[in-house]
């Protein structure tokens, strides 16, 4: 899966997750404590999911840019 789907997806189930645990809310199947704690843990899962998507995208933007340099080192050895 690609990261930007994977992100698309990521964003998609907390808005999911936070519709239903409104509606658990104001259904009275969960309390206002309850309801605060499950949304604080989602947002914290969603974030941190969110800073791994970008990390990861940096670094494979750098193991490449690494790559090409390796490359064009070698080609300036070589030559």
């Amino acid at each position: 899966m690609k990261r930007r789907e994977a992100e698309a997806i990521n964003t998609d189930a907390l808005r999911g997750i936070v519709a239903y645990l409104g509606y658990l809310y104001t259904e009275g199947e969960i309390s206002d404590n309850a309801y605060k704690a499950l949304v604080s843990q989602v947002l914290s899962t969603f974030v941190e999911n969110s800073i791994q998507f970008k990390v990861e995208r940096m670094l494979d933007r750098l193991d490449k840019e690494l790559e090409e340099f390796g490359e064009a080192l070698l080609n300036d050895i070589l030559v």
